[in-house]
Order: structure tokens, then C-alpha cells, then sequence
């Protein structure tokens, strides 16, 4: 893939100091009219790129011929995955810490996150000289409590829940009188989100779509009110995973929503309710929203990895899951995506990978049972040998005490190309009378 550099076509520069042309002087003079409490401003946006652009590196917009041609589309990857601490919530984080007060920040820095935000939040407040308190539940990996702490946190595990942990360090921040860091229901943070939203449009100023993950809604707030000020036309559609999408439910809906259970491995999106507030600006400024299985991100993770070379975690590939997914019809549209993340850790990955390449057609496992003679396992190792099927794995049990003696129960994983393939060895194999159940 490569990388593509456009003109500007508004006549304004992306930077803190800035003479901005008359129509967008009037949006902004507008905007701090009706504008609601955590809801930016343009300006807002605008003024978060000058507070953070000194450390927050912009990531890259790359083309990618390879989904281009998958989905009949011009799609576009903006690789947030690359961002300082591997996501973008450094963004929002430095951001509000840059516009808090000497006064604010003068009882430290204190925020819940068992995720991207806590590291966002702990390096945003080591830049400026803090040491950020981040309260995680007990169940956090130790590896994203040692990543935190590897950026400076101080680590404060309490509660056996995400809500415990929260209630914890609001009531912390409280009695301190320390500055709290949301998540995402802060005006300084969506603000910083958005900054996102000025670097498409620095680079691609006519998309038809941005696809944007959704998990609390400070990143899709942000982007959607800084591109629908630059190009009212732009839709901005939000994924959420299916086994955890209150937003979803609640922008269909029209009302803020709660479900019981999240069911996702994407952490990063998993959210059991909506807020009202972030449902307000959502659905001012959001066209649509879809969802996406776990099985459909494993495998755009699958094909980030294998097409773009991208390492992507399950939230941050949500976005082109829906796209392959067909879930946004992008055919002969010029799509970005927002890879919003790569933190995914290797155990997680292993797994992802495996289910990604079942999802594609690329693993197969198959149960037979086959007579216990010599030369049976060979003959149903040829016959899938000449369709082209590659052994990864045999369980040979000939102690199965729910088959008949003289019969072997024989498990088998197959790597394959595609589901064609699968149908070719498994037609070939019971052309032989072979009885096979498909895993």
C-alpha cells in the first residue's frame, strides 16, 4: 500500500495558531452558540490539534488496492493502530490534561480504565510532569496492568468490575479533589478524538464514507463533528460488535439502552449501556450504525495481517470487518476505515488467527471413523493430499469406547484456500464411503 498526499482544498492549516477563512469563522462563532456541555466545537478540535500535535504523530492514510478490489470500492485505512501507546486514546487524554488549569491539575490526575485509555492517560500525564492514578479492576492481565505502569501509572487494582473500579476513582477524585479523565464523556477528550477527523480531511477532503468503531462514542463523536463541519456530505457510520452494541440498539431504538451481557473479544468496544448524553451527539451527527460478529473482525484481523501487514486488535479492526462484511455497501465508494488500535495480545492473536482462518475458508477439521487396519489412514491421508489439503493435526483414537472394536476415530485438521477447496476434499473423502462429520 501506499501513501497518498492531496491538496487542501479549505484554506486553513492544521495547526494551534491558525487564520481560518470566513465560512469557517462563522461555524465556529455558531457552534459556541448551541453548544451543548460535553459537545466540542470545531474550534474545540481545531485547538486540541495545537495542544497535542507536538507529540501525537499522525498516522498514516493508506490506500489499500487489495480491499479496494475485495469489495469493489476505493477503501482507505487511517492507522491509529500506529499511534503513540497503540491506540488512539492518547489523543483525548493529552489533550485534556494540556487544557486543564495549574488549579485543576494541582491534586494529580486520576482516571479507570483497564484498557487503552489507562496507558493513554498515564503517558499523557508523565509528558507533563504527573504521575496519573489509574483504578483497574482485579481481573485486569497483568500485562496491561504492566504497560500502564510502564508508562508511568500507578497502578490501583480495586473491585472485582469495571464499575467498581470506576466508582472508585470518581469517589478518589472527589475526596482529592484530582482531575478525573473520562473515557470518553469529556469535552477535551472528544475534542482530542476529532483530531482525527482534521488529518482524514488534511488528506482526502471528499470521502462518501468513514467507518468508525464505537465503544463509549468519544471517537466517532469526534470525528463526525469535525468532518461533517469540512464536508457536510462525508456519512459517518459507527460498528459496534453484535455480542455488545447498546449504542446500536439505543440509535435504532431512539432511547438509551442497557443489556445484561457483553460477548465479545473485542474489549476495546465492549460496552453494557449507552450513555444518554454521548447518544445525544451521536445521533446529531452519525448516519447509521451496524454490527459486526466476532467471526467477521477475526477475519478482517486475518487480512489486515496478511494484505496491509497491519497488527490490529479486535475493536480497532471492526471497522473493515464491516466493510467485508458487506454490512456498509461501499461499491464504487471512497471509504476510510479506522483502524482505531493494535493492542492484542499474542495469546488472544493465536486464538483470533485460528478462528479468522476458519471464518475464510482457510481451516478445516473433520471427524471420521475408519477400520482399524493398516493402510486406511494412509488411503484418507492421499485422497486429501491430491485435493490439495495440507495435514496440520491427526487425533488417531482407536480406544473410543462409543465406536465399534476394529474402528478408529480419527480427527484430522486440514489447512485449505478457501471453501472450495473444503467442499472438493470433503465430496472426494465420502466418494470412498467414509463417513465424516465436519467440526
Amino acid at each position: 500500500m501506499t501513501q497518498h498526499n492531496h491538496p487542501i482544498k479549505a484554506n486553513f492549516d492544521l495547526t494551534y495558531n491558525l487564520l481560518f477563512t470566513a465560512n469557517i469563522n462563522a461555524i465556529i462563532i455558531f457552534e459556541n452558540m448551541v453548544q451543548e456541555v460535553i459537545e466540542p466545537t470545531f474550534q474545540d478540535i481545531v485547538e486540541a490539534q495545537g495542544r497535542i500535535n507536538d507529540f501525537v504523530k499522525k498516522t498514516p492514510l493508506e490506500h489499500s488496492s487489495s480491499f479496494s478490489r475485495l469489495v469493489g470500492g476505493d477503501i482507505w485505512l487511517k492507522d491509529e493502530n500506529l499511534q503513540k501507546t497503540g491506540s488512539f486514546k492518547i489523543r483525548g487524554a493529552l489533550n485534556r490534561i494540556r487544557a486543564a488549569s495549574i488549579d485543576e491539575l494541582s491534586a494529580g490526575v486520576v482516571t479507570a480504565s483497564a484498557g487503552n485509555h489507562a496507558q493513554g492517560v498515564a503517558l499523557a500525564s508523565s509528558l507533563n510532569g504527573l504521575k496519573a492514578k489509574v483504578f483497574m479492576p482485579t481481573s485486569t492481565p497483568p500485562i496491561k496492568v504492566e504497560a500502564t505502569r510502564s508508562y508511568g501509572g500507578e497502578t490501583i487494582l480495586v473491585g472485582e468490575s469495571f464499575e467498581e473500579a470506576y466508582n472508585a476513582a470518581i469517589k478518589h477524585a472527589e475526596n482529592m479533589g484530582s482531575l478525573f479523565v473520562h473515557p470518553f464523556k469529556d469535552k477535551y477528550v472528544i475534542a482530542g478524538q476529532g483530531t482525527v477527523g482534521l488529518e482524514i480531511y488534511q488528506e482526502l477532503q471528499e470521502p462518501d464514507y468513514v467507518i468508525v468503531p464505537i465503544g463509549g462514542g468519544g471517537l466517532i463523536s469526534g470525528i463526525a463533528i469535525s468532518l461533517k463541519k469540512l464536508n457536510p456530505k462525508v456519512k459517518i457510520i459507527g460498528v459496534q460488535a453484535s455480542g455488545a452494541a447498546p449504542i446500536f440498539l439505543s440509535f435504532k431504538s431512539g432511547r438509551p439502552t442497557e443489556i445484561s451481557t457483553v460477548e465479545t473479544f473485542a474489549e476495546g468496544i465492549a460496552t453494557k449501556k449507552a450513555d444518554k448524553e454521548m447518544l445525544d451527539i451521536i445521533e446529531k451527527y452519525v448516519d447509521d450504525i451496524v454490527t459486526v460478529t466476532d467471526d467477521e473482525i477475526a477475519h478482517a484481523i486475518v487480512l489486515l495481517l496478511e494484505r496491509a501487514k497491519l497488527v490490529t486488535e479486535g475493536a480497532g479492526a471492526a471497522s473493515l470487518a464491516a466493510v467485508l462484511a458487506n454490512k456498509v455497501n461501499v461499491k464504487n465508494k471512497k471509504t476510510v476505515c479506522i483502524l482505531s488500535g493494535g493492542n492484542i495480545d499474542l495469546l488472544t492473536l493465536d486464538r483470533v488467527l485460528d478462528r479468522g482462518l476458519k471464518t475464510a475458508g482457510r481451516r478445516l477439521k473433520i471427524r471420521v471413523v475408519l477400520k482399524d487396519k493398516p493402510g486406511q489412514l494412509r488411503n484418507l491421508l492421499d485422497i486429501i493430499a491430491k485435493k490439495g489439503g495440507n495435514i496440520l493435526s491427526i487425533d488417531h483414537d482407536r480406544t473410543n469406547t462409543n465406536i465399534s472394536l476394529g474402528l478408529a476415530d480419527v480427527t484430522l485438521n486440514i489447512e485449505t484456500l478457501n471453501y472450495a477447496q473444503q467442499e472438493e476434499i470433503i465430496k472426494a473423502v465420502e466418494n470412498q464411503g467414509i463417513p465424516l462429520q465436519k467440526l
